[in-house]
């Protein structure tokens, strides 16, 4: 955990710099190509009128045939409020011979690569979901997962146009400030947007990535504690910081870092237990068994599990941390009380089972085993 893996791609690497993306609130009068697989041509006017539109847009890879089985549960959804049109980047005899293309069930467009550069934009992969109005309107676009949701509010009249647009100026003069390095008016606007909504992490991840290339690393810590604050029961932002003090071996912020997660998860024994076992996986050289201990034991006191088998799960990863510094005899404790615990599992029973039965024996043996003559 104490090692951050790079989750900021638009922010300090490539952007797209296609000024002909179209913005959000524009009406889309014409898409690239009219020719469709079917051999048919068509203008994108001619879906308008009875429903929303969905353009589904994407290229011929594996990210494409991950995503058809999700596009196809959207539609079968959406079908009363939507109609679908498909745009493959590819020729008409490319995409017949393309797992599935032929199966959707809807019109599909072939273009030639242009409607990458019409609707993509900084920051966005293919494939991608196009909502546009009744009238042809670009209201939002986004991955397929998230298109249910703005279709369900577009019907219901929920959906905020105006909202919307906000956040993509937003997106794009803060893409813009970053990467010109502009970062004295790329991190107020971060961190304003953050405040008023606390529940976008990628806001705050952004401003770490910032302060940490600028070597502002006690601010970096600033920022996190003023988003604990705002998102308390949030263990994604304790993540974050737990990570940070790895990252720059700032291991005099652990015991307090530890006291303030025990405090705010005192009833979450599983987000105690993951950072236990998160500080075991740690190199020796880092890894601290006192806090290992302290986390997983405070959590087993919590009263806090739902039902015995959670707890009885719990025991058997307490079990395997005793096991890790030589406490057999603990261990196999534990893992009798998780075979209580798991009674009416039977799958978790026999796991509990079968550690007990290892831990007993390591017991064992350990005081029969001997050192042999280092001298031969």
């Amino acid at each position: 955990m104490r090692k951050i893996p790079l989750l900021l791609l638009t922010v300090f690497s490539v952007f797209s710099l296609c000024g002909a993306v179209l913005k959000t609130g524009t009406p889309v009068k014409a898409l690239p190509s009219p020719l469709f697989v079917d051999g048919s041509t068509k203008m994108i006017g001619d879906f308008y009128g009875k429903k929303f539109v969905v353009l589904y847009i994407f290229e011929q890879n594996r990210a494409a045939l991950d995503d058809f089985a999700l596009m196809h549960e959207v539609r079968k959804r959406c079908a009363d409020i939507a109609d679908f049109v498909g745009i493959g980047i590819g020729t008409v005899e490319q995409l017949k011979k393309f797992p599935g293309v032929m199966q959707f069930g809807y019109p599909v467009n072939a273009d030639k690569g242009k409607a990458r550069g019409m609707f993509v934009r900084d920051g966005e992969s293919l494939p991608l979901a196009v909502v546009l109005d009744k009238k042809g309107v670009l209201l939002w676009r986004g991955p397929v997962k998230a298109a249910v949701k703005t279709l369900n509010e577009c019907a219901n009249g929920k959906f905020d146009l105006k909202e919307q647009i906000r956040q993509e100026v937003f997106t794009d003069t803060v893409n813009d400030a970053i990467r010109n390095e502009k970062f004295d008016i790329a991190l107020p606007m971060l961190k304003k947007e953050f405040a008023a909504n606390p529940r976008k992490l990628e806001l705050l991840r952004v401003q770490l990535a910032i302060l940490k290339k600028l070597n502002r690393i006690d601010e970096a810590f600033a920022e996190l504690r003023a988003a604990q604050l705002l998102r308390p029961r949030s263990y994604r932002i304790f993540e974050m910081e737990y990570q940070l003090i790895g990252e720059t071996k700032k291991v005099d912020r652990l015991p307090d870092f530890f006291e303030r997660l025990k405090k705010n998860f005192a009833k979450s024994p599983g987000i105690l237990l993951g950072f236990a076992l998160s500080e075991c996986k740690l190199p020796p050289e880092q890894l601290e068994f006192k806090y290992v201990f302290d986390l997983v034991e405070t959590g087993w006191n919590s009263k806090a599990f739902a039902k015995d088998e959670d707890k009885g799960m719990y025991a058997l990863d307490y079990a395997k941390i005793f096991h890790s510094v030589g406490r057999n005899d603990l261990a196999a404790v534990m893992a009798r009380q998780a075979q209580v615990l798991l009674a009416k599992n039977a799958q978790g029973a026999q796991k509990a089972k079968t550690a007990f039965l290892y831990y007993t024996k390591m017991m064992q043996i350990a005081p029969k085993v001997k050192l042999p003559d280092l001298k031969k």
